[in-house]
């Protein structure tokens, strides 16, 4: 398995065509992608792994598939992603877990990886989170992580205004 980023449970890879129906478990679960007002449809399961394929051609990276080592079970998708938000261009933090998952630290385990991965393996010195306003659970992970909330935007997303935090981490 092509590995670039690990933790102590958990080893990230490229996500491959080959992973639709892996990441379908959770990207079309409305619970679980609240933060983006419904469960995704297969033909927006297919978009969103283009959509990361494609960062990894432009900037290196995207959202990896997380694998719990011991089990080989997929926990979600987490990354780092150059990612615009509220207007600006940024080095940004991801994660989607699989409902069966939250609760375990594995947000804040695969979080920290990247978060480490990328002041000392890419040289970047500033990191953000974007986190729906209502998101309380992710709110903490990143506030544990050092980040600390520097703004906020509305995003308009789905046909929905949906207010977001902006949290900034400094190496």
């Amino acid at each position: 398995m092509e590995k670039t980023v690990e933790s102590e449970r958990l080893v990230f890879r490229k996500l491959k065509k080959e992973d639709f129906d892996t990441i379908s478990v959770f990207l079309k679960a409305p619970d679980v992608m609240y933060a983006w007002g419904h469960g995704f449809s297969d033909e927006e399961v297919r978009e969103w792994l283009d959509k990361n394929l494609k960062r990894y051609e432009d900037n290196g990276y995207a959202f990896f598939l997380a694998v719990n080592k011991q089990t080989q079970d997929a926990v979600g998708t987490m990354g780092i992603i150059y990612n615009e938000i509220d207007g600006r261009w940024r080095w940004e933090i991801g994660y989607i877990l699989d409902k069966r998952f939250w609760g375990q630290g594995y947000a804040r385990e695969g979080a920290k990886a990247f978060l480490d991965h990328a002041f000392t393996k890419m040289g970047i010195d500033e990191v953000a989170f974007q986190i729906r306003d209502s998101n309380i659970a992710s709110q903490k992970v990143a506030e544990s992580l050092g980040a600390c909330r520097e703004g906020a935007y509305i995003r308009h997303y789905y046909g929905e205004d949906m207010p977001h935090y902006i949290y900034v981490v400094r190496k």
